[in-house]
């Protein structure tokens, strides 16, 4: 089943049941569309019962290996319980994205804050990394993220799906859609290369803390007023010198 326990590396306690009082949210993973993404609802109390170790990097997850997802052909998961953590999204052996055919890399951990989820994208991620380091509503850190990349604030970044935008609109409205894509294309470029320049420097990190490393260092970069270009290459070079990991 498309979110059944795969064959990468999960162990844990895969007995454990959803909470029935758990309000469910589902949705979709994008970066163009990713199928076989690993998909759960973080457990904020990090229960002893809930910890799965995935690839060799333990999570917390709410309910335990049974609460694991994996996204279809279109990038879609099923329901996950609303327990007040941020969901996460990691890759799978055979993760790939479907507009391109390429492997959904290990360096691109997506996100989104708690209570969304409808769309995970390099955009949501960057947002809920905003909320973990300023102590910021989702709400607020939707807009100062907006602010930052020139995006109109009439689009909710937290649920606003680009890609499906821009196929289902024309003019100036499909235009946008195609702006904030490229955006999102752009955090996600500098989160795989610039861990992949990092981990060139330093061949004992780890992939993952890497990436999340750049990732603080765009949220960084964002931190202050003014709008930020990420095809500038003296951004990208104040974001990758200020990484520090661990």
């Amino acid at each position: 089943a498309e979110d059944g326990i795969r064959d990468i590396g999960v162990t844990g306690v895969q007995t454990c049941a959803l909470p029935i009082s758990a309000t469910l949210f589902a949705g979709y993973v994008a970066d163009g569309y990713i199928q076989n993404a690993i998909v759960f609802r973080e457990d904020p109390n990090k229960s002893a019962s809930n910890k799965v170790t995935i690839n060799g990097t333990d999570y917390w997850v709410e309910g335990g290996a049974a609460g694991l997802r994996y996204t279809n052909a279109n990038g879609a998961y099923s329901a996950l319980p609303n327990s007040g953590g941020a969901i996460r999204v990691l890759a799978s052996s055979n993760s790939v994205d479907v507009s391109t055919g390429e492997s959904f890399t290990s360096a691109l951990t997506l996100s989104a804050p708690s209570g969304y989820g409808s769309v995970i994208n390099p955009i949501t991620t960057l947002i809920q990394d905003y909320v973990e380091a300023n102590g910021v509503s989702p709400t607020t850190a939707a807009s100062h993220v907006a602010s930052s990349f020139g995006i109109s604030g009439s689009y909710n970044l937290l649920a606003l799906d680009p890609i499906a935008l821009y196929s289902a609109s024309t003019g100036s409205t499909q235009s946008s859609a195609l702006a904030i894509q490229k955006v999102a294309a752009q955090i996600a470029n500098l989160m795989i290369t610039g861990t992949q320049a990092v981990l060139a420097q330093d061949s004992s990190l780890d992939t993952a803390s890497t990436s999340k490393a750049v990732l603080a260092g765009l949220t960084s970069a964002i931190s202050g007023n003014g709008t930020v270009d990420l095809s500038d290459i003296t951004t990208i070079d104040r974001v990758l010198t200020s990484v520090t990991v661990g």
